[in-house]
């Protein structure tokens, strides 16, 4: 079996039984009193942060390739308006608890801060084009890790005017190669819930919609079960080759090793 085939093979397989990312119980920082809350199966989380610090929440699956779309809704704000809150990406490994945007491992949109402002290492990357978001919006992001470029909305155009179906003017781009995660930030009680079906948005032509938790680990083991990995064991080390550097799919082919 080609290497090609291989990888084309896991990835369908892993993809038809994905299920819908949602936001983590484990990966959050700081560790406020009490934790975030958790309700509509994981989907939906309210930050519990009521001091001057920052509190994180990532979702439960990072990505590393691909084209994706997915939208955050701003359910309720327990400051009424008064303290920011910001919705973006953060690396796997990136500290959640630290102020959202200041170092190159996130990428934010303000909310409750007059304009929305996008940051990036410490940095305004888009004044979100004089939109300006809070309860009941949706913000959508569209992440192209292949280009590595960002467009983010809350409104009827991406801010920096750019189209990503086109791939042109992104809100952000030269995103470091690493895993990816949505992830929500607040300085107070602000409830996000993670969209699975009924986008306020239309998302663009050639990005998936949602941002699939895929288990490669168990793709892998049911597919050597299935005689895969009897079938070319030369192929299995040349796919290992392949994708080394990529954590979670490293892992998979560990399995069977």
């Amino acid at each position: 079996m080609a290497v090609d085939t291989l990888l084309a093979v896991i990835t369908a397989t892993a993809e038809s039984q994905g299920a819908n990312a949602l936001w983590s119980t484990t990966d959050f920082a700081p560790t406020p009193t009490p934790a975030p809350t958790y309700s509509s199966g994981n989907a939906d989380v309210e930050t519990s942060q009521t001091g001057s610090a920052w509190s994180g929440v990532r979702a439960n699956m990072g990505k590393r390739s691909g084209k994706w779309y997915f939208e955050i809704e701003i359910v309720s704000d327990g400051s009424a308006g008064v303290q920011p809150f910001a919705v973006g990406l953060a690396t796997s490994d990136a500290a959640i608890g630290a102020q959202p945007g200041s170092d190159a491992f996130t990428l934010a949109a303000f909310g409750n801060v007059g304009i929305a402002r996008v940051k990036h290492n410490g940095s305004t990357v888009d004044d979100g084009d004089a939109d300006t978001y809070g309860i009941a919006t949706n913000i959508g992001v569209c992440v192209d890790l292949e280009s590595r470029c960002v467009w983010i909305f809350a409104g009827a155009t991406y801010w920096g005017g750019g189209d990503p179906e086109l791939g042109t003017l992104p809100t952000f781009s030269a995103l470091v190669a690493a895993s990816w995660v949505p992830a929500v930030w607040s300085k107070h009680t602000t409830k996000f819930k993670f969209v699975h079906s009924g986008f306020q948005y239309t998302p663009p032509a050639g990005y998936r919609t949602d941002w699939y938790a895929i288990d490669y680990v168990s793709t892998v083991r049911r597919l050597s079960n299935n005689g895969y990995s009897a079938y070319d064991s030369t192929t299995w080390r040349h796919f290992a080759a392949r994708i080394k550097g990529d954590p979670v799919l490293e892992r998979a082919v560990g399995c069977v090793a």
